[in-house]
């Protein structure tokens, strides 16, 4: 009879990198729509809505779930991570100018500050992203 261990299996490493690319894949897409969506708050009506806080946020969120992809994608290997840091900031900000630009398409607005809020949240993220999955990595290598 042959008995497995159950956790081994709902926690391997494979099952790690489907879910870092399912999490982002899912992310993007999410907020691709939301995005692109009619702006539920017209200007100058009811509530101030946080627009550069939610961009913020949105793209610290989309950055920091690019770190563990990343990270599996240059196994290991330091300045392949770094570089991969570099030009993974420069997607993000550039999905964010994509997504800037394609916006008046669904009578939302294109706003530079809106693109800088983009950008500097992408750096957040993957500055997070590092430090957060650093210290997960030393946790599970002192276990």
């Amino acid at each position: 009879m042959n008995i497995r261990n159950p956790i081994s299996k709902i926690a391997s490493p494979r099952d790690h990198n489907r879910r870092a690319y399912w999490y982002l894949g899912g992310y993007w897409l999410l907020l691709v729509l939301a995005t692109h969506w009619p702006n539920p708050w017209p200007p100058g009506k009811g509530l101030r809505y946080p627009d550069k806080l939610v961009h913020f946020t949105a793209y610290t969120v989309l950055a920091l779930l690019v770190v563990p992809v990343i990270s599996r994608v240059t196994s290991g290997n330091k300045l392949r991570f770094r570089i991969a840091l570099v030009f993974s900031w420069l997607a993000v900000a550039a999905f964010g100018l994509l997504d800037e630009t394609t916006q008046p398409l669904t009578g939302r607005d294109f706003e530079l500050l809106d693109l800088l809020a983009d950008s500097m949240g992408a750096a957040c993220g993957l500055a997070l992203g590092c430090v957060w999955f650093r210290d997960r990595a030393k946790a599970r290598a002192s276990d």
